[in-house]
C-alpha cells in the first residue's frame, strides 16, 4: 500500500544568495592583505588554518607555468599564488561545490582570475602541470579518509611535468614522506611548525 502526497506551497520562502551566506575575513600577506570569502561547510570556515598559514609562508620559488591547487577550499593559496605570480596559469580544484564557488568569491573579491573545477580527486586535474600546490584533505565530513591524498601522492607524477614540484603541508603524525619518494621524487621538508610540515619533492 501507498499514498501520494500533493503539496501546493503558497509563500515560499526567498531564495538566498551565495554572498549572503558567506562569511569574509582578510589575511596579511607579503604583499598585501588577501581576502577570503568562506562558505559554510567549507574547511576551516570563516579563519584561516594553521597549516595553510604555514605553506603560505613558504611559497616562494614556484616554478612557472601551470600550477594546481588541490583540495583549494575558500581559494587561499591558489588566489595567493596568482597574485604572487600573475603570469602562472592557476587551476583550483575541488570536490564539493561550495568549495570551488567559494574559491570563485575568493577570486573576485581580490581582482584575480583562474580556473576553477570541481572534480573528485586529482583524476580530474590536467595533465602537464610544472606545481602542484596543496593543503591536502583528510576528512570527510567528520570521518578520517586519506583516500583523496592517497590518490594525489601516487598519481601527482603522471600530471607533473618533468622537474616539477610537488608542495604540500601535512600534519607531523602523517607520513606522508615515504609515499612521496615512492611515487614521485626525492622528498626534503622544506619548512616545519605548529604541528606541521611542508614537503617539497621534485618529479624525477
Amino acid at each position: 500500500h501507498c499514498q501520494l502526497w500533493q503539496v501546493t506551497v503558497e509563500n515560499a520562502p526567498q531564495a538566498v544568495t551565495l554572498e549572503s551566506l558567506a562569511r569574509p575575513y582578510q589575511i596579511e600577506l607579503q604583499d598585501g592583505p588577501l581576502t577570503v570569502i568562506s562558505l559554510p561547510g567549507v574547511f576551516s570556515h570563516g579563519r584561516l588554518d594553521r597549516g595553510s598559514a604555514l605553506l603560505l609562508e613558504n611559497i616562494d620559488k614556484l616554478p612557472s607555468g601551470n600550477l594546481l591547487d588541490f583540495g583549494c577550499g575558500a581559494g587561499v593559496l591558489g588566489a595567493a599564488v596568482k597574485r604572487r605570480y600573475p603570469h602562472n596559469d592557476v587551476v583550483m580544484l575541488d570536490v564539493d561545490a561550495f568549495a570551488t564557488a567559494s574559491s570563485r568569491l575568493t577570486l573576485a573579491a581580490n581582482g584575480l582570475e583562474a580556473q576553477v573545477l570541481t572534480g573528485d580527486g586529482i583524476d580530474a586535474a590536467p595533465m602537464g602541470l610544472n606545481t602542484i600546490l596543496s593543503n591536502p584533505p583528510f576528512h570527510v565530513g567528520v570521518h578520517t579518509d586519506y583516500m583523496a591524498t592517497e590518490n594525489l601522492l601516487k598519481k601527482a607524477r603522471q600530471h607533473l611535468k618533468s622537474g616539477g614540484e610537488l608542495r604540500l603541508v601535512a600534519n607531523n603524525f602523517l607520513r606522508y614522506q615515504p609515499l612521496i619518494e615512492e611515487h614521485v621524487g626525492y622528498c626534503h621538508v622544506k619548512a616545519q611548525g605548529n604541528g606541521f610540515k611542508i614537503y617539497s619533492a621534485k618529479r624525477s
